[in-house]
Order: structure tokens, then C-alpha cells, then sequence
């Protein structure tokens, strides 16, 4: 799709590729984050019956920080699946500052930190590239001698940065003496929609969890003008809210995605011959390439309230992917340290994740840690069945939440 669009726009009135500007969802770093959101959604709901939320930013953010320690076939998997070798460091800092750009219309945070044991000794390279990532200095923990000590002190910092959203990002018993480093991520979202909903009309409504099941939730309704179509092409009405601006040109969109047979996903995974990486990415491109073009139109728009958490080891889930290496004793940690590398490997790689829509808006937080050790009338729009969601930062075009809701809940 890039290829295709840059022949075309580099011919343009004697304007070289790099001269001309990429919609947000071309350029080079939001489709690294974006692929890489779609391949980790196969991965974790295509068989999958529940409530699932993540944030790819924050795993991908923290695969980013690890691959400087990394070397041999610990390396070329993690860029085999990133991407990360395939683009310039000053794409990728655009986009994180377009992201984390600060705004009085809404909260968007981000905090990085690596916490070391007292034993080990991070090479002058690998610090280097902290730096240039923007981590201030490694914290010292006594991982060995302290390590429920250790454990709360990484909570509690996760649950700061998430406001207090992600309270225990690394359970009990995830921390051992073998422990030699804990690199974490933190991200935290509230932004109120462009068009809030009335909180007078929110009743109980019906919900097609399948075309067999029904449930009653929270439904929120709103009637004003948004950007819907049905797409026959994957068989789903596709709805997009978005949220308020303010004094910047910064702003998100949320986008829903619900089948028409009751949630039925099929169109969307892997099917053999197309990847659900390729199929998303063919459907959110047509979104948004034509919501300038396309006119809103008067609806009524039914939405379920609901919060979804997760939180797992998802060791698995990046083994899925082709990252296998580095959680085995092949792991090649040469560039981290300057000792003990050849006995480093991922012991644990915990991601949680929170998202809740209401009337106002949305609440959201993601939260990766990697832990390394020593290998010892309108027109009617309701959205009453299982949908993905995305939500996006529209002018870096990168995913920033994505899941799928199987059973909207509150609670």
C-alpha cells in the first residue's frame, strides 16, 4: 500500500517521496505499531471467548527498549516481527512525540523505567541507547536479598503512572533471587468524547453476544451526526466516535467494528491465505483514507457502557509471533551487560491493560514489564453484539488500544 501510494506521489509536481506528506497512517512508524497491534490481536482473541484489551504501543515500546541488549537470533526474531531494523530512529521519535504531545482537552502519559539489580552492570552501549530513548538512569534494586520489597516498588511506580488503574502489574512469586532486571512501560489515557452521550437516556438494552445468546447491559445513546457505514466486505457495521480537541490539533478516534452475525470474527483471523494483520490493516486504512471525504450523518447511536481489564504472562503470546529466543536458553543478551550475559533470559513478560467507556469519554491504561533473570432517525446505529475496537492517535495514526468486547461489563 506504501509502495503504491509514494509511486504515485512522487511524481507530483517534481516533489521527491520525502518531500511529500504520508496520511498519519502510512508513515513508517505507526505502521510498525499498527502491524504489529494486528498480529498480537489474532494472537490473544482468535481463540478467545472473553473480554480482551491491550496496548500495543506499550509492548511494542518495551520490545523497543529491550532490543539494544540483544544480539544474534534474539535480535533478528524481534526484528522479524517489529520491524524495527526497517526504519529510522527519528520516525520513531516523531511519532512519540506527536503522541505524548501535552494537551489541555485531554491526559495522555507515558513513563518508562529499568530497574537493575545491585549485581550487574549495564554496558556503556546499552546505556547510551537508554539515553537515547529518553530513560533517565537505571534504578538499583536488591532483587536477590529483597524481593517483595522489589516487587512493590515496581507496582507501586506502575500504579502511580496509571492512576492507579494498574495496581499489581507483576503478581507474587515474579520476582525471584535468579532476578537480574525488570524493564517496564506505562500508559495512561482520559479523553472526553467530541459528542458526549446522555446520561438521562443510558438504560438497559439487549446485547447478541451470538446469534443463540442475548444479555441486558448499560446502553449509552447518543443522537447527533458521526462517521457510519455498513461494509459488505467484512460483513460489519463500522461506526467511529471521536473525542474532544482543544486548543492543539491532537485528537483520537474510536473505532467500532461489529459484525453482523452476532460475534462472529471469522472475517477477520487468519484464514490460511490472508493474515488478520493484512485483512485489518486493508479495513482501518479504507476507514480512515475515507473519513475526509465521507460526509457524517444523522444517527442515533446505541453503545454499550462497559470496562474490560487483562492481565497476563504473555511469554506465549510472543513465542506465537516468532519471539522465542530471548525466553530460552538461546538468549543472546551480549550487548546488555558487562558479565553474566550468556546466563540472561526473559523470565517474565506481564502486560495488563484497563479501558472503560462511559458517557463522558474513556479511561485507559496499559502497562508492560519484561523481567530478565539468570537461567537457573435517522439512521439507526446500534452497536448490540461483540465488536474490536480501536482506538487511535489520528495524527501519528498509531493504535494506542486495541480489543475486542464479548460481554460489555462494568464492573
Amino acid at each position: 500500500l506504501i509502495a503504491t501510494y509514494c509511486e504515485k506521489i512522487g511524481k507530483m509536481d517534481g516533489l521527491t517521496i520525502d518531500q511529500v506528506e504520508l496520511p498519519p497512517f502510512e508513515k513508517p512508524a505507526a505502521r510498525l505499531v499498527n502491524n504489529f497491534a494486528f498480529k498480537l490481536l489474532n494472537e490473544i482473541a482468535s481463540d478467545n471467548e472473553d473480554n480482551v484489551v491491550f496496548s500495543p504501543l506499550s509492548i511494542f515500546t518495551s520490545l523497543a527498549t529491550l532490543r539494544p541488549a540483544l544480539n544474534g537470533t534474539s535480535l533478528e526474531q524481534l526484528n522479524d516481527v517489529t520491524g524495527l531494523d526497517t526504519i529510522r530512529e527519528s520516525d520513531m521519535n516523531d511519532m512519540y512525540d506527536g503522541i505524548f504531545k501535552k494537551s489541555s482537552s485531554y491526559k495522555l502519559k507515558q513513563a518508562s523505567r529499568i530497574y537493575v539489580d545491585r549485581g550487574i552492570r549495564l554496558s556503556r552501549s546499552y546505556r547510551t541507547d537508554l539515553y537515547r530513548m529518553k530513560i533517565s538512569r537505571a534504578r538499583r534494586l536488591d532483587f536477590r536479598r529483597a524481593p517483595e520489597e522489589s516487587r512493590n516498588k515496581i507496582n507501586k511506580y506502575v500504579k502511580k503512572r496509571t492512576r492507579k488503574l494498574i495496581k499489581e502489574l507483576v503478581p507474587v512469586g515474579a520476582i525471584s533471587s535468579a532476578t537480574m532486571m525488570y524493564l517496564v512501560n506505562a500508559i495512561y489515557l482520559k479523553a472526553k468524547w467530541d459528542i458526549p452521550f446522555q446520561k438521562s437516556l443510558t438504560r438497559m438494552r439487549r446485547f447478541r453476544v451470538s446469534n443463540n445468546e442475548s444479555i441486558r447491559v448499560e446502553t449509552m445513546i447518543s443522537k447527533n451526526t458521526f462517521c457510519t457505514r455498513y461494509s459488505a466486505e467484512w460483513a460489519c457495521q463500522v461506526m467511529q466516535q471521536t473525542y474532544k480537541r482543544g486548543e492543539h490539533i491532537y485528537s483520537f478516534s474510536f473505532v467500532i467494528m461489529s459484525p453482523h452475525s452476532a460475534g462472529n470474527f471469522s472475517r477477520f483471523y487468519d484464514d490460511g491465505v490472508t493474515t488478520m494483520q493484512e485483512k485489518m490493516t486493508r479495513a482501518f486504512n479504507k476507514i480512515w483514507t475515507r473519513r475526509g471525504n465521507r460526509q457524517q450523518q444523522l444517527c442515533s447511536v446505541k453503545l454499550p457502557k462497559f470496562k474490560v481489564d487483562y492481565a497476563e504472562n504473555i511469554k506465549e503470546v510472543l513465542k506465537g509471533l516468532g519471539i522465542r529466543d530471548i525466553f530460552s536458553i538461546n538468549a543472546d543478551f551480549s550487548r546488555l551487560s558487562v558479565r553474566n550475559n550468556r546466563e540472561l533470559y526473559v523470565s517474565e513478560a506481564r502486560h495488563s491493560a484497563v479501558l472503560s467507556a462511559d458517557e463522558a469519554g474513556v479511561e485507559a491504561a496499559g502497562a508492560t514489564a519484561f523481567g530478565i533473570s539468570l537461567r537457573s432517525t435517522s439512521l439507526q446505529v446500534t452497536v448490540n453484539k461483540p465488536f474490536i475496537f480501536a482506538l487511535r492517535h489520528d495524527p501519528s495514526g498509531a493504535l494506542i488500544f486495541v480489543g475486542k468486547i464479548v460481554r460489555p461489563s462494568v464492573g
